[in-house]
């Protein structure tokens, strides 16, 4: 009973696996700009002003 349910797991992992790979070879690279490293701004403040903008698709 254990063996199958590795086998079931096993099967259901490598199949997750090979779909977000087909996903990744869609994707569009996008080439960023260097970073600028001379600044004022300590990481801590950065850090506090950054925020996410999330969108969920339906």
């Amino acid at each position: 009973m254990n063996l199958l349910i590795i086998g079931a797991v096993t099967l259901l992992l490598s199949c997750s696996i090979q779909d977000k790979n087909n996903d990744m070879n869609d994707k569009q690279i996008i080439i960023l700009p260097d970073p600028d490293r001379i600044g004022n701004v300590s990481i801590e403040e950065t850090l506090q002003k950054r925020r996410s903008i999330r969108e969920y698709s339906n």
